[in-house]
């Protein structure tokens, strides 16, 4: 059982991904409604649904929303966009375009994150054609190989950027020909529309194709961090501080580099130019957290009474990963230092 305070939490999140779900789609008829089933976890969900290693899906038939209390929780409208899409649109028979629309309309918040993944597309020279993603059995290969679900989010994309709402309609609930049935009802052939997808995954990954360079950067200095690597990881950083200068992650990472190496005064450069990128907002976390390492940094230069003044500006910021309590243990343990001398 569910105490009220879960209850509301729970119907907080499933209020906004439903709105999402409604934004993302233009709209919602008046008197559709869900049944929201919510399972304690896996097992129970198992147990009573009869549903193995899945802890979230829908019926859009019955318009059923079925999910473990962890996934409930969160705001995520993949599974409603099923059920909406099917009330508006009618029922998708394919699985491209039934999980596709819901990936598109997921992401629409973020150009970037699809964007992202076609410039890994296109870098590896792995675009899935129309015609693998319409083969259910193909496609099933594609998702387990973690390509199938955004090449399909990517197809929806482009079909919808190059149809009227009715075309799109028609081809959403397209029940048999794979890519053949399809481009007849583009009206195009299908060799000319599969080399307009292409062309499209293309240059959606060249423009997309400086941040996943970025981002690849990143991940490199993490994974040389924590393998020691310590050259390997300020080489990494450095790379991506020349694509991305003024890139907040990317600066604090840098920060947390330095601090690790002792490099105190140019721990302290670095901070001191986050923290000036960051000041228009100072609630965000990696404000606060940049004031409470340049602190740190400060109070390793001998700086006592600079780092105090850092360490009490995070107490007056919001509290953050803990900022607080780390705030004020260091500015106990310099007093102690102080007192002593």
């Amino acid at each position: 059982m569910l105490n009220e305070e879960a209850e509301r939490k729970i119907l907080a999140a499933r209020e906004a991904a439903w709105n999402k779900a409604v934004a993302g789609l233009g709209g919602a008829p008046e008197d559709l409604r869900i049944e929201l089933f919510v399972y304690r976890d896996q097992g129970e969900m198992r147990e009573k649904s009869g549903v193995r290693d899945m802890p979230m899906y829908s019926i859009p038939a019955r318009r059923e929303l079925h999910m473990i209390r962890q996934l409930a929780e969160l705001d995520s409208p993949h599974e409603d966009l099923h059920i909406l899409a099917r009330a508006m649109i009618g029922p998708a028979p394919l699985s491209a375009l039934y999980e596709g629309l819901a990936v598109s309309l997921e992401q629409s918040e973020d150009e970037s994150n699809l964007a992202m993944y076609a410039a890994a597309m296109t870098e590896q020279q792995r675009m899935p054609s129309i015609a693998e993603l319409l083969d259910e059995e193909r496609l099933r290969v594609l998702v387990r190989e973690g390509v199938g679900l955004p090449a399909a989010g990517l197809f929806v994309r482009w079909l919808r950027a190059g149809t009227d709402e009715q075309t799109f309609g028609r081809a959403y609930t397209l029940r048999e020909g794979g890519a053949d049935a399809l481009a007849s009802l583009l009206e195009l052939e299908t060799g000319a529309m599969e080399e307009s997808f292409a062309a499209w995954l293309r240059a959606q990954g060249n423009a997309a194709n400086a941040d996943y360079q970025h981002t690849k950067m990143l991940t490199e200095a993490r994974r040389k961090g924590a393998a020691g690597d310590r050259a390997g990881e300020l080489a990494m950083l450095m790379q991506a501080l020349e694509l991305r200068p003024d890139d907040p992650e990317t600066l604090y990472l840098m920060s947390l580099a330095r601090l690790r190496g002792d490099e105190f005064a140019a721990a302290e450069k670095v901070l001191v130019r986050l923290t000036g990128l960051t000041a228009e907002e100072p609630g965000t976390t990696i404000h606060v957290l940049a004031v409470y390492r340049l602190g740190q940094a400060l109070d390793r230069l001998g700086r006592r009474d600079e780092a105090l003044a850092r360490f009490r500006e995070v107490l007056a910021l919001p509290d953050r990963d803990d900022s607080h309590r780390r705030a004020r243990e260091a500015i106990g343990r310099i007093r102690s230092r102080k007192a002593g001398d």
